[in-house]
């Protein structure tokens, strides 16, 4: 057994540093002489070849379906749960370090939320870039750098024109916000679309998209902008509550449409690989 531990780590190795695209080979082969092919070929009577034909369509139809379903779950779980744990943490720290709430202080802790969020939407979308061969994870991540402004800016004149109060005391609480809504739904598709206004159009003009990683952006995009417009309607109510100022419901409302966004996403994620899985077995 001990001459088979340096092949079967040197298989492991080889496996987890080649590209994924490359794995599924790497999965079925075999540092070592194959015992079936020494019987094959000491009696082939014994070992007829419609045998290893019937296990090479069993690896095409079955493991290579269940490992690209396994991989784009886990690529969307762990995208997802970082994008999701941001937020938490955004909001751990602003309570435990510096003792401060969204109702409490409502610009300082969204102003908090985002600065980790922004980075992390950044890094993390980057690498899912449509134009891998023109562009590169740098230029993805200034792609991104460059429309959270223009995002922040589209959000505030949209608030303010649905009703966002106007003034010096909201302007502070106004532009955090916007810069939270940016990171949460132009940054992400930035970074993977740049300025290719067909996809832009696709995704949030007509919500059409067309795989997997459009519906990781489109989702929980919406998420937010629906969490946010449901949130801003206790807000005229007279109950006189802290948290119906501006901008506390809507950024509650914003997060939570978010994550809820990204579980159905992940959901979705799941249902068309499953999908993709029985439709390849049909065919």
């Amino acid at each position: 057994m001990r001459k088979y531990t340096l092949p079967f780590w040197a298989l492991a190795f080889s496996f987890y540093s080649t590209p994924v695209e490359r794995r599924l080979p790497i999965l079925f082969s075999s540092p070592w002489p194959s015992p079936s092919r020494q019987i094959s070929a000491a009696c082939p009577t014994c070992y007829p070849p419609k045998t290893s034909e019937f296990f090479q369509a069993l690896k095409s139809f079955c493991f290579e379906d269940f490992i690209l379903w396994c991989r784009g779950r886990r690529t969307v779980f762990l995208l997802h749960t970082i994008c999701g744990l941001c937020l938490g943490i955004g909001l751990l720290i602003a309570h435990h370090w510096y003792s401060i709430h969204l109702v409490s202080h409502p610009s300082g802790t969204i102003c908090l939320i985002w600065i980790i969020e922004t980075p992390a939407a950044l890094l993390l979308y980057s690498h899912f870039r449509r134009d891998t061969e023109t562009y590169s994870f740098l230029r993805a991540v200034g792609r991104g750098l460059c429309a959270f402004p223009i995002g922040a800016l589209i959000h505030a004149a949209l608030a303010i024109v649905l009703g966002a109060p106007v003034g010096s005391w909201y302007l502070l609480k106004t532009i955090n916000w916007s810069l939270l809504m940016s990171s949460l739904t132009i940054v992400p598709v930035a970074s993977v679309f740049g300025s290719s206004w067909r996809d832009w159009q696709r995704v949030f003009a007509r919500t059409e998209p067309n795989d997997l990683l459009e519906y990781m952006l489109c989702i929980p995009a919406h998420g937010a902008a629906i969490g946010a417009w449901l949130g801003a309607w206790p807000m005229p109510l007279d109950w006189e509550r802290p948290w119906q100022e501006w901008p506390i419901c809507v950024t509650y409302g914003a997060v939570t449409g978010y994550v809820i966004g990204l579980s159905a996403s992940f959901c979705v994620a799941c249902a068309s690989t499953g999908a993709r899985r029985s439709r390849q077995k049909g065919d």
